[in-house]
């Protein structure tokens, strides 16, 4: 039985928190054990496979809802077409009920802008989005 990742998780508003969201990746399913060998774990050790399957589905792919899609896409043209100003920038103004994506397309739309600056810019790591 391996033991979960010692990881520490950083708020997303860290730069640690930043570069460890955008370097996220879809993660490996974890191995299902067969019955008779989960009755043979210790609480200790089902505990620790059990945190390891709760993380694997908290990691699932988002999904991109309507809005959520409209949000990356307005941002994305606003990125693109702000380059280079120093006046009259555009900026998008993201409302709406408790839980409806917000925070998440904003972040969504944050993750692409620095995964295509990256792309541009190889080998340059010290430079993040800001919202």
């Amino acid at each position: 039985m391996s033991r979960l990742s010692t990881d520490v998780r950083h708020p997303l508003a860290t730069k640690q928190g930043w570069a460890s969201f955008v370097a996220q990746i879809n993660p490996e399913p974890p191995r299902l054990m067969p019955t008779e060998d989960w009755k043979r774990l210790t609480p200790f050790e089902r505990d620790l496979y059990n945190e390891a399957r709760q993380d694997y589905h908290s990691a699932l792919l988002l999904v991109a809802t309507p809005d959520i899609k409209k949000v990356i896409h307005t941002g994305t043209k606003l990125v693109i077409n702000n380059r280079g100003k120093q006046l009259g920038r555009r900026g998008l103004i993201v409302s709406g009920a408790s839980g409806t994506g917000k925070s998440t397309s904003i972040t969504q739309l944050g993750k692409k802008f620095q995964i295509e600056l990256e792309r541009r810019n190889p080998g340059v790591s010290d430079r993040i989005p800001v919202v």
